[in-house]
This record gives C-alpha cells, sequence and structure tokens, in this order.
C-alpha cells in the first residue's frame, strides 16, 4: 500500500506479485491472505489501465471469497465497487451502476466509525477520532492483539488454526474482515468454537473501504 500511495507503480505490482507467490506457496489459492493479495495486485493494474487483467483477478477473488464468506457478505461489495469502476472506465455505464448498486446493497450493514467509535461484527472501539458516511475497514497487526479469557474488544468464533513454528495463528471473522492473532503454540480450541481478544486502540487502524485511504487517528 505504500508503494502505491507514493506513486511507485512497479514496486507496488512487485510486492503484490511476491506476496501472491508466497500466499499460495504456503496457503494455496481460497487462503484470505492470498485472496487479499490478488485484490491489492487487482488494484494495481487498475492504477496501471491494465484493466483486462485487473477483472479477470478481481472475478477470481469474488468467486474465491464468495466460498469462504457466502455471497451476502460486505467484502464482497468492495469487488462489486471495483468491478464497477473498470466497467466506467470503459464507458459501459449500464454494466457500472449494477456493480455499485450491489455494493451499496452488501455495505448498508458494514461497519461504521461515527462519535469516535468503531461498531462492527464482533467488536467495537473506542477513542478514534474521525468519522465516515460509508464502510469501514479495521486493520491490526496479527502479534498486536491477544487472547484472553474474556472482556476483550472481540468476542468471535474461531475460522482457522494454524501451527507456524515457535507460535500459532488463529483467524476470526471480524467486523467484516477475516484477522489473524499470533498467540501461543501450545493454544488449543475446537473450530467454532468462540474466544475473546484483546486489541488496543493504539493498534488499530481504520480504512475508507472504496478508497483504502486511512481515516483519522487514535484519539490521546
Amino acid at each position: 500500500m505504500l508503494y502505491r500511495e507514493t506513486g511507485n507503480g512497479v514496486a507496488a505490482e512487485n510486492a503484490y506479485r511476491n506476496a501472491e507467490r508466497l500466499a499460495l506457496a504456503l496457503y494455496g489459492n481460497s487462503h484470505p491472505t492470498t485472496i487479499d493479495a490478488e485484490r491489492g495486485l487487482a488494484a494495481i493494474y487498475v492504477d496501471q489501465g491494465k484493466l483486462d487483467q485487473a477483472e479477470a483477478l478481481f472475478k477470481q477473488a469474488q468467486v474465491q471469497l464468495t466460498g469462504l464468506l457466502g455471497s451476502d457478505h460486505p467484502d464482497l461489495g468492495s469487488i462489486d465497487n471495483s468491478l464497477g469502476v473498470i466497467a466506467a472506465e470503459r464507458g459501459d455505464v449500464a454494466a457500472a451502476e449494477a456493480r455499485l448498486r450491489r455494493a451499496i446493497e452488501l455495505w448498508k450493514d458494514s461497519p461504521r466509525l461515527q462519535g469516535g467509535v468503531f461498531n462492527g461484527e464482533n467488536i467495537r472501539v473506542e477513542g478514534v477520532t474521525g468519522a465516515s458516511d460509508g464502510p469501514v475497514t479495521l486493520g491490526f497487526r496479527a502479534e498486536d492483539a491477544a487472547i484472553v479469557p474474556s472482556g476483550g474488544q472481540i468476542t468471535a468464533p474461531i475460522y482457522s488454526l494454524e501451527l507456524l513454528g515457535e507460535a500459532s495463528m488463529v483467524s476470526m471473522r471480524v467486523a467484516g474482515e477475516l484477522v489473524s492473532i499470533k498467540t501461543s503454540k501450545d493454544f488449543t480450541a475446537e473450530i467454532g468454537s468462540p474466544i475473546s481478544a484483546s486489541v488496543p486502540a493504539r493498534a488499530c487502524h481504520f480504512f475508507d473501504r472504496q478508497s483504502g485511504k486511512r481515516i483519522g487517528t487514535l484519539a490521546a
């Protein structure tokens, strides 16, 4: 994302290509990490005017994400929005309108950032400045969160559990996204069982789901 924001399209494309190759090697082509890399690369192709390549990647990610999250998941709205932009760039107004209407419908119940509070599926974060009229994506590093007995900002069922050397990676569906939390290699739990996780406000980052731009800052 940094390369893209600074206008270094070649470096951004190479970074996403490497990320996609690594994710494919580690997780296969239907893992959230692989899908995210494909979507990032597709967005770079849009910036570069490579609309056919971008469309193919977005449609591939759409099929994979539908298999993971279902056909009505809000995150699919981002892909419909991107495909709508591609259609508009080609001058196909009808197709662009259809895609954007679908995106709006999927986003209607998406997580929002208002009044200094982020409310989303399975999570609530307070103490954030800034607001957004549209859907918001939450991001944090896996090592910045921790599984706790109860009372965390996140309470959600386990989606996946992977042992990675000296640590385990726990994935959960939070605020319309699959997020991962790094924990002890000795952690054990059943897939689908609910757990609680603490995520410090200072570790959370918020992005406009449509543009990808960061929203607001953490309150002091």
